[in-house]
């Protein structure tokens, strides 16, 4: 379930035309702070310049910053940056990223607390059942929960690509290399291009035997992002050669 960006409303604003003109200094704080492509030293001077002038979506600024320190597996730092803005109401997104930071960096409790909060909001509960069920497989733990968990999400949203890369992860950590095939074959269906779902399809292959079909795959995903082994190296998961 690697996640989509997150746009931020205030963002939208100032990429009217004539907004950039008008505050030149913030679009280019927010174009840096955003752009994944940049040094992560750029894009965190430009989150924390955003952060210190206290913007219109500061919020997002924070998610940025925890997102390029959790990259770097600087998980307090991240975990710092999206605790800054748990306390805004009724918003879930600290709590998904504060979350997978927590499960990436070993405190399992700390990620399920997140999880369970996210249910307990008024939010999309396949969206919440599904982040439950990453946290579970980002920290290979209570497996045979997290499939559930990806299953009720799959009643709701039949087809879901996202889902269904957070269930091919469960299904390779479980060691049912077919199933997770198959899964994360459904998912390419829906989002041909999604790396993650290309990239862990591929060491599902080689892990079942077909080394053939399984390089082509990891091949492919770091043709979309280069940076998508390293991703899932951080969560444990065996790392493919290119």
């Amino acid at each position: 379930m690697k996640r989509a960006i997150v746009v931020l409303a205030g963002l939208l604003a100032l990429l009217q035309p004539g907004a950039a003109q008008a505050d030149s200094g913030t679009y280019l704080r927010w174009k840096r702070c955003a752009d994944p492509a940049l040094d992560a030293d750029v894009r965190i001077l430009a989150c924390n310049q955003l952060i210190k002038d206290n913007v219109t979506g500061v919020g997002f600024a924070y998610i940025d910053l925890g997102d390029i320190y959790a990259e770097r597996r600087d998980y307090a730092h991240a975990i710092e940056a999206f605790s800054a803005v748990v306390n805004i109401p009724q918003w879930p997104e600290p709590f998904i990223h504060r979350g997978e930071a927590y499960a990436a960096s070993g405190d399992y409790e700390k990620a399920l607390a997140d999880a369970n909060h996210l249910m307990a909001m008024p939010y999309d509960s396949a969206k919440a059942l599904n982040t439950r069920c990453w946290v579970r497989a980002i920290a290979n733990k209570e497996l045979d929960l997290a499939l559930a968990d990806c299953d009720a999400a799959l009643k709701d949203h039949p087809g879901d690509a996202a889902k269904l890369d957070s269930r091919g992860l469960v299904l390779f950590r479980l060691g049912r290399f077919a199933d997770a095939v198959a899964t994360y074959g459904a998912a390419l269906k829906e989002r041909p291009r999604q790396a993650s779902s290309l990239y862990m399809r591929g060491l599902a292959e080689r892990a079942g035997g077909d080394a053939a079909a399984g390089d082509a795959d990891v091949k492919a995903a770091l043709a979309v992002d280069p940076k998508i082994a390293d991703f899932y190296d951080r969560l444990g998961v065996a790392k493919a050669a290119p």
